[in-house]
């Protein structure tokens, strides 16, 4: 660990666990895991529950280590992944055997464009995922977050010890038996928490507080977006963490009225200590509607860091909404309404991160 912060670099530690107090140098390895769904449902409960006693930062071999039946296990490699997307860390890895290849493309389809699919949508989620990572490590709060931490007196927050909290605006509950039919259809049983969730897929309405039944195919899994909350993703890159966040999409569930939620979008330069002095840039992103308009505020703190970007385009896409229009906002923005799938999308050309401005969008 110490090695690896030479020269001003952020040292990390990557090894099987090491007792408490290791976890101030993340991440764990968890051990060569046999690919079982048995396995698949562990990893999920166990990174989950090992928050509670701060070890955040858990790294699986995604697929399972030694696979005793590999030509029976490509379903189980696709939702093995899934899970990998909404936790600390997605890497593949397997032990030397010929008869096991990690490499998606090696699984034939429709596995590879499944697992395709997922890389893409870890991609685009690395700014809300770096964001939520920095919220644990100052706040000492994990990535993956048990539902009873915040509705401890509730007994059905217990009962589901599979279905958690990727950071405040997200709730995943990945596959873990097989499904049936050629698209691997699986059913499931998820217990949404209070207040209004929109399946990340569908882009479905369910009101929390009860169980709910999900059917997923092998290119989706239970994936939910607390209504109100901004969403901060970027578009797809191959180079994820260290391609600058040149264009944010701020990506908004809308819900009902009299509605309002914020989140805190981070970024530093992600490879040096340098942010604890103040090279970072925390940028407040709030969604408010008030019952007649929609307001989304965008408050930037902080010094900046090497490599931001001097400009950036920014798009608001609001989801569940009639056509709105554009009461209040920087210079050239427009806003565009798409009534088949109930969105507006407001693009905003070029604005400085340093930089706060306001959208106020009204109904049409």
């Amino acid at each position: 660990y110490q090695h690896s912060r030479k020269n001003g670099l952020r040292g990390m530690s990557f090894s099987r666990w090491g007792g408490f107090g290791d976890h101030k140098h993340p991440a764990f390895f968890s051990g060569d895991a046999v690919s079982t769904w048995d396995t698949l449902a562990f990893e999920i409960q166990m990174t989950v529950s090992a928050g509670n006693v701060g070890c955040f930062w858990w790294s699986h071999d995604i697929g399972g280590f030694e696979d005793r039946s590999p030509e029976k296990q490509s379903e189980l490699y696709v939702r093995w992944v899934q899970f990998g997307i909404t936790s600390a860390a997605l890497r593949l890895h397997v032990c030397g055997d010929e008869k096991i290849d990690r490499r998606p493309w090696t699984w034939g389809e429709p596995y590879c464009s499944a697992m395709r699919d997922m890389f893409h949508l870890r991609s685009m989620l690395i700014p809300y995922l770096y964001s939520t990572a920095y919220e644990s490590y100052q706040d000492s709060i994990p990535m993956l977050r048990p539902l009873y931490y915040f509705d401890s007196e509730n007994k059905a927050a217990y009962a589901h010890p599979g279905t958690y909290y990727l950071g405040s605006a997200m709730v995943a509950a990945p596959i873990t038996r097989p499904g049936s039919g050629a698209n691997c259809t699986a059913s499931s049983q998820v217990y949404l928490p209070d207040g209004i969730w929109y399946d990340y897929f569908t882009e479905k309405q369910y009101a929390g507080g009860q169980i709910i039944q999900m059917e997923n195919d092998l290119y989706t899994f239970p994936l939910f977006v607390k209504a109100g909350k901004p969403l901060p993703m970027q578009p797809y890159t191959n180079r994820m963490t260290t391609a600058p966040l040149s264009h944010l999409i701020i990506k908004i569930f809308a819900g009902k009225a009299h509605l309002t939620d914020s989140f805190t979008l981070y970024e530093d330069d992600g490879i040096t200590e340098e942010y604890m002095s103040g090279a970072y840039r925390a940028t407040e992103l709030t969604y408010t509607h008030d019952g007649q308009t929609r307001t989304i505020a965008y408050t930037p703190s902080g010094n900046g860091y090497t490599g931001e970007c001097s400009a950036r385009g920014i798009t608001i896409e609001l989801h569940d909404v009639a056509a709105l229009r554009c009461k209040d906002a920087p210079t050239g923005t427009t806003v565009s309404y798409y009534a088949d799938v109930h969105c507006a999308t407001v693009c905003i050309p070029s604005v400085s991160p340093a930089s706060a401005f306001t959208v106020t969008l009204e109904n049409e």
